[in-house]
């Protein structure tokens, strides 16, 4: 086969969409313009094609001073003492603003007490100024005076029309008005508008084309509390490159204990970790964990008394066990370190977590964009794929019924798919408020997380309603992760 024969091999192929990675960005050029809009999804478009960016976790069980000491001599910089200082700076700024916002209310206040005052002497001097006046000699009756002083009001004739008539007089916004003669599809009727087009639309609508998914209103009560701060646990040493430096880590070795001196994974990883909040005595499971990073993650806090890793898959479960094996070479004796392989949605052991991780399968953008291996956008997989979010729903489901009451769910997925991002969230919130009555609270975490913006490219202003999502961005081309945090009210 000649260069022109090969070429015209590729052409033909990218022409027909044979490729998953081609179906995969189809789809998406289709949806996520839409949804992002033109210049924010080209941004995030070229970053999926591109090497995304780690982060490395310093294990616990190696030399961890000695690892932490090179990281830095090589110029990454520790993740927590970023957010520290961000968090530190964002206060002092807080504090100066509420200090100014005092200092006017004072101000004002004072000139509200000067008008009062102001109009009390006025009042005091017009009375002062009858009393004489009806003291003295009356030259005119004094109802004279203020009948001439009091201007005569016009009369004005009032007509009375007919509907028609008024019509024809009103003063009409047409650009609301949808032309009847224009032709309209349901696609149409459906498509997204951003908030800043529409206002009061408080409902984005999910994709008309591939998925009619969930409702525009909501029919049941959803409590969102702020959450305005979340410690980052301070034997969690995460080492990452400032943006726009794309500097990498070079690969993890044994240190003097045997095992490796870190784990490598996408920096965004360690946000839903951080939103559990872990604390000492968290009994953690990852229902979807393989294939164990979040999990090894969470267990470098040193903080829950057990963290179980649980997957559907054997094979995955198996490549759990070689990280553990690789990284944790005590945790049998400690008794804290747990490998389950289980079905999510079977997983019977009611109200004894209280913190689950919901990892949920996904489309996987990153990956669906640059790689064909086992696709979801694979033609033997279209049903799967659209039958994807439904599931995601469920196994978030089953968690909210597993933990314990005042426990906490942290859902996330590697997708910037608003369907199974904040309408699988919304879904399992109606599902067990139907069918459970329990009482779910979403943590609204941006100010949480404001400090991750300089690591991160967060994506705060992009209409997400109940969770949070890191863009991917050649600055900092971390992500795509969304993540939500749900608490169960007890």
């Amino acid at each position: 086969m000649n260069v022109n024969e090969l070429l015209s091999f590729f052409q033909t192929n990218i022409e027909n969409n044979k490729f998953p990675r081609f179906k995969a960005m189809e789809h998406f050029d289709d949806f996520y313009k839409t949804i992002f809009g033109p210049n924010l999804w080209r941004s995030m478009r070229v970053s999926l094609l591109c090497n995304n960016k780690y982060s490395a976790v310093v294990n616990n069980y190696s030399d961890s001073e000695i690892v932490a000491e090179r990281l830095e001599q090589r110029g990454a910089l520790n993740m927590r003492k970023l957010f520290e200082m961000q968090f530190e700076k964002k206060s002092t700024e807080t504090a100066a603003l509420d200090a100014g916002k005092l200092e006017e209310k004072v101000k004002k206040m004072h000139e509200n007490i000067d008008i009062v005052i102001s109009k009390k002497q006025e009042k005091d001097l017009l009375s002062g100024s009858f009393n004489q006046y009806l003291k003295a000699p009356p030259e005119e009756e004094p109802r004279t005076l203020i009948e001439n002083s009091v201007p005569e009001k016009p009369v004005v004739e009032h007509q009375t029309l007919s509907l028609a008539e008024s019509m024809k007089n009103a003063d009409i916004d047409e650009h609301r008005i949808i032309n009847s003669k224009n032709s309209l599809s349901s696609s149409t009727l459906y498509e997204f508008m951003p908030t800043t087009r529409v206002k009061g639309f408080d409902s984005w609508i999910s994709e008309s084309e591939h998925y009619e998914f969930y409702k525009k209103n909501l029919d049941f009560p959803i409590t969102v509390e702020e959450e305005k701060f979340l410690p980052f646990p301070k034997h969690l040493q995460v080492y990452t490159y400032e943006k726009c430096n794309v500097s990498s880590f070079r690969r993890p070795m044994p240190g003097s204990s045997g095992v490796f001196d870190y784990y490598l994974l996408d920096g965004a990883s360690v946000l839903p970790i951080l939103a559990l909040n872990l604390k000492k005595g968290d009994r953690l499971l990852d229902m979807c964990g393989a294939p164990g990073g979040k999990a090894i993650t969470a267990f470098q806090t040193l903080l829950p008394d057990e963290v179980v890793c649980n997957d559907i898959s054997i094979s995955r479960v198996e490549r759990i066990r070689k990280v553990a094996k690789e990284y944790l070479f005590d945790t049998s004796a400690e008794n804290k370190f747990h490998i389950t392989h289980e079905n999510a949605l079977k997983i019977d052991k009611p109200n004894y977590y209280n913190k689950i991780l919901v990892d949920v399968p996904c489309t996987n953008d990153r990956l669906s964009v640059n790689n064909d291996e086992n696709s979801w956008f694979a033609t033997n997989r279209i049903k799967e794929r659209l039958m994807l979010p439904e599931l995601q729903a469920d196994i978030l489901t089953a968690a909210l019924k597993l933990v314990e009451p005042g426990g906490t769910v942290v859902y996330c997925t590697c997708s910037l798919s608003p369907v199974q991002n904040d309408g699988v969230v919304q879904m399992a919130l109606k599902k067990v408020w139907m069918e459970n009555n329990f009482k779910i609270v979403v943590k609204n975490m941006v100010e949480a997380f404001r400090p991750a913006n300089i690591v991160f490219h967060m994506g705060m202003n992009v209409g997400m309603k109940y969770g949070i999502l890191v863009l991917p961005h050649l600055t900092a081309n971390f992500g795509p992760l969304y993540f939500a945090k749900l608490k169960k009210l007890p």
